[in-house]
């Protein structure tokens, strides 16, 4: 059997996404000596030979940028003819829809390709995200108070996209709540496949070192993603623990209007290895998005690398808190009660070695998906 995971963008220097989970998946492959291959439209490791297809920014313009995602690009036809020569008996898209169009999947299947998707985030449905407004926990659910733009130019996506994707022999989404959403928008999902969460494997000669966290760490985009929220918590708290920030300048900037500058300590871009390395110096992280994330892996890569987490309820990771402390997941329109939380952790090596129990390993998931393939 040999596979072609094609992904949107490998994300070399930055925090992680659908590319890094997808290369992930790659990687996991080669260890179980499954003929594969990656292919993206970033630049890829220069010690593998993955396959790179390089293509410009996608278009500002709300037609041409419809046309790109929806219908064909350069670099679209690119991976068609690459596929043509190859054949391999499965190709499996990650998180594709900007730089590399869904009509892939159409043109792979009349290849006789068995093709399948594995979804990141709701691309059918709403260009961005969606929102969870007035909802509990994923299990409580109310569907009819999902808000979705209605205008004609998404409604027109929406249906495009859900016919390119419901073309694929197999549909996977990455969390229990994403793949209820999906469903009750038409898109033929078949399961639910949670992305892999690599063991730690950090190791510091300071044990002290390792035991004295500081610091609530942000990382991320800025857009929708709460900071808002955090700082709200942290011009309230009593204690004022000092930001950390990783990911794009508009952090910083933004953080800068609200709090002085020795308060701040901003990385600027990293990459996932130096993120892990924060992760292990600071004593919070938050995942504090303002809509729904389909399953933000940043929440539980800070779980394996023993940090405290403080998450909302329109996080795709939320129900693995059931029953181990709501004190973690909060309404994003209420401030985080910061002091509480940091003060209320001497459980916290027991909450996170259960929630850990429940993450899996990246090798464990694609042979999850290989079964899939092998039934299909």
């Amino acid at each position: 059997m040999s596979i072609v995971i094609l992904s949107d963008f490998h994300p070399r220097n930055i925090l992680g996404g659908g590319g890094a989970i997808a290369h992930e998946f790659y990687q996991s492959l080669l260890e179980l000596n499954v003929a594969s291959e990656f292919w993206s439209t970033g630049n890829p490791l220069d010690d593998t030979s993955e396959e790179k297809f390089f293509e410009s920014q996608v278009s500002k313009y709300r037609i041409i940028n419809f046309f790109q995602v929806c219908i064909i690009n350069r670099c679209t036809l690119r991976v068609i003819w690459k596929l043509y020569k190859k054949r391999p008996n499965i190709l499996w898209v990650n998180a594709i829809g900007n730089r590399i169009s869904f009509s892939v999947v159409l043109v792979s299947r009349a290849l006789g390709i068995r093709t399948f998707v594995t979804l990141h985030d709701f691309l059918p449905i709403n260009q961005t995200k969606i929102g969870l407004f007035g909802s509990g926990l994923y299990r409580h659910l109310d569907l009819s108070r999902i808000i979705v733009e209605k205008g004609m130019h998404h409604r027109l996506r929406r249906k495009i996209l859900t016919f390119y994707v419901n073309r694929a022999n197999g549909i996977f989404a990455v969390g229990p709540l994403q793949c209820k959403i999906l469903k009750s928008f038409g898109v033929s999902v078949k399961a639910w496949v949670p992305n892999g969460v690599a063991n730690c494997t950090h190791k510091t000669t300071d044990s002290k070192r390792a035991r004295k966290r500081s610091g609530i760490l942000f990382a991320g985009r800025f857009h929708r993603k709460g900071l808002e929220y955090l700082i709200d918590g942290l011009l309230q708290s009593k204690s004022r623990p000092k930001l950390l920030l990783a990911g794009g300048i508009d952090l910083f900037d933004y953080a800068m209007t609200r709090l002085p500058e020795e308060d701040i300590h901003y990385f600027g871009r990293v990459s996932r290895q130096t993120l892990h390395e924060i992760i292990h110096e600071v004593e919070l992280v938050c995942v504090l998005s303002q809509y729904f994330d389909p399953y933000p892996t940043i929440g539980l890569e800070a779980i394996r690398h023993g940090a405290l987490i403080i998450t909302t309820n329109t996080s795709g990771i939320s129900h693995y808190f059931n029953g181990v402390g709501d004190i973690f997941i909060n309404g994003i329109n209420q401030v985080p009660d910061l002091d509480k939380i940091l003060g209320n952790t001497e459980n916290f090596a027991e909450l996170n070695s259960k929630i850990d129990l429940q993450i899996p390993r990246p090798l464990e998931v694609v042979k999850l998906y290989l079964t899939f393939f092998r039934n299909k």
